[in-house]
């Protein structure tokens, strides 16, 4: 598969890091190896060689683990910025005639899924968002949708307003990511460089443009909270992984 990936593993884990003993989120045991490299791994056997992270709290340990084809970029300001700033320290990296897989190094998906966005990278929304039907009721970042387009985003959306949660994923099509590289400088150059990387997206996005991909009934953990941490241990282990080529 021809596409780059972007891995942002630049945050500080505030909410989990006494229960993770203040290591960054994506270097979280799974299989026996660290969570980034897990997802690593599982992004090389589905064709995408081209990887890049960027780091920032305690991004020399997470370099560290990192092989050596992946492409490391620095958020020097990570405590004072968000996911907009650790895109824009990658720009170099992006090109506009490539599909590109952006994700957060604290997320653990099943490889299905993986294998079920990839074939949505020719598509013509500005980007496709992974989320999941199933959880409503607990869920942190909030996704409203109808017909397969997103309506509603945010934490504070009611029970009532939320359709699922976001995954921590997305997917820009070739077509559309010079259009969305344009819009994180834009954010970035005019000073909002607090904001995620998705609401470059979703603030250019009126008239359904950007797609849903719903993934209930996949396993998947976005490591935020204890219970995350825990649900996350007892899937790993009644689960078997399939072991690198």
């Amino acid at each position: 598969m021809i596409m780059k990936a972007i891995i942002f593993a630049a945050g500080m884990g505030t909410r989990i890091s006494r229960h993770i003993g203040n290591s960054p989120k994506c270097l979280v045991d799974v299989y026996g190896v660290p969570l980034i490299n897990y997802t690593i791994d599982l992004l090389h056997r589905r064709g995408i060689d081209d990887v890049a992270v960027v780091t920032g709290y305690r991004g020399e340990e997470v370099e560290r683990v990192l092989p050596r084809h992946v492409k490391v970029f620095h958020n020097p300001f990570f405590s004072v910025t968000n996911s907009i700033a650790s895109f824009w320290m990658a720009r170099d990296f992006v090109c506009p005639s490539t599909p590109l897989l952006a994700m957060n190094g604290d997320v653990f998906v099943e490889e299905a899924v993986i294998d079920d966005i990839l074939e949505m990278s020719h598509g013509d929304k500005l980007a496709v968002m992974l989320a999941d039907s199933s959880r409503i009721i607990g869920a942190d970042y909030k996704f409203s949708w109808s017909r397969g387009c997103l309506d509603r985003y945010g934490k504070d959306l009611t029970p009532d307003e939320t359709t699922g949660e976001y995954v921590g994923i997305g997917l820009v099509p070739r077509r559309r990511v010079a259009e969305v590289m344009a819009s994180v400088q834009h954010e970035v150059t005019t000073g909002n460089f607090n904001k995620w990387w998705e609401e470059a997206i979703y603030t250019k996005s009126p008239g359904g443009n950007v797609g849903i991909f719903d993934i209930s009934g996949h396993f998947w953990v976005e490591l935020d909270f204890a219970e995350d941490l825990m649900r996350l241990r007892d899937y790993l282990k009644d689960s078997v992984r399939i072991p690198a080529e």
